[in-house]
């Protein structure tokens, strides 16, 4: 007897539904001071998304270099200059630099 086939689309929406919600669990655990368990998270939502080819959710920021998301005023520091947000995280000191031109012409 052979496996019953999940198509792509629903495969996708339960990445995509499981990713939402380690995503609030990742946010809570920094917020109650668990850096361990908010690493673990985004590890899970990243193999996630690696495996099923399904995006990120935008709403979650996370450092590159200790894999802790990014909650401002808790553990980490954004400045706004030189036509850059930088954003510290203050776990491993690693800098996040985005430009914001765009928003500036507008």
């Amino acid at each position: 007897m052979s496996k019953r086939r999940i198509s792509s689309k629903m495969v996708n929406d339960i990445a995509t539904q499981r990713m939402i919600t380690l995503t609030h669990l990742s946010k809570k655990a920094v917020k109650d001071c668990q850096a361990d368990r908010a690493r673990r998270y985004v590890i899970l939502i990243r193999r996630i998304s690696q495996r099923t080819r399904t995006p990120i959710p935008k709403d979650l920021v996370f450092c590159k270099g200790c894999d802790v998301p990014m909650v401002p005023g808790v553990n980490c520091r954004t400045r706004i200059g030189d036509h850059k947000v930088r954003t510290t995280c203050l776990e491993c000191e690693r800098i996040r630099r985005v430009p914001y031109i765009r928003e500036q012409r507008e």
